[in-house]
């Protein structure tokens, strides 16, 4: 992957501490040797910048994300996609039990999709998001203005975050694609692109909570 031309840390494009918290402990929980295992790999300073100390009310740069996930799946053997798919699902989790509890959980999915924009602004600082109901079980979630260096990550990430989002709100079968996203602009030297996430999904019905495991 491209590497950034920025100094690890000044990027104009931010992202929350709390990214970068369920990060380190979404690597203690994947990675041998932890998060430690991972910033071990990484060359100076970009290994300073991710062995900082993160607050949760913070704002980071977000581009060092990619490099992490990157050494992060190399240690474990398995595709980008899938590390940070499966990352994005942990801090959806994480955050439904903690700082993103109402907003995450006490909600339909409909609601949930259409909050899908609000959402995007609380982790990531750059560009602009929106989303919209298009019909019963169906959404689509639009961001304009994200690093075509972070794209492969965002998308990967969101595709996590958003079933899981959507499952704890009642949804089955979720489902999550996007077409090709397409170049919008620069800042800073660096071209932004638009991604539109499309979902899709169905209500839990009486039948799915009353579903139980074969007896054994």
């Amino acid at each position: 992957m491209k590497r950034s031309p920025f100094e690890p840390g000044k990027s104009p494009f931010r992202v929350k501490g709390g990214v970068y918290l369920a990060t380190r402990e979404y690597h203690d929980t994947r990675v041998a040797g932890g998060y430690a295992a991972t910033c071990e790999k990484l060359a100076s300073p970009l290994r300073k910048f991710a062995e900082q100390r993160f607050v949760m009310g913070g704002w980071y740069d977000a581009l060092p994300l990619t490099d992490l996930a990157v050494a992060a799946a190399h240690a474990c053997g398995v595709p980008f996609h899938s590390f940070v798919r499966e990352g994005g699902l942990y801090q959806a989790e994480r955050d439904i039990r903690g700082v993103y509890r109402v907003l995450l959980k006490l909600v339909s999915p409909e609601s949930i999709a259409s909050r899908l924009g609000k959402l995007a602004g609380l982790y990531f600082a750059f560009g602009e998001a929106s989303a919209e109901l298009v019909s019963p079980g169906r959404a689509v979630a639009t961001h304009r203005g994200v690093p075509a260096l972070l794209v492969p990550f965002y998308l990967a990430a969101s595709e996590g975050f958003t079933q899981a989002a959507l499952t704890a709100t009642g949804a089955r079968g979720v489902s999550v694609r996007w077409p090709p996203p397409q170049e919008d602009g620069a800042r800073d030297g660096v071209a932004t692109m638009t991604v539109r996430l499309e979902l899709s999904w169905r209500t839990a019905t009486v039948a799915d909570s009353h579903a139980r495991p074969p007896e054994r």
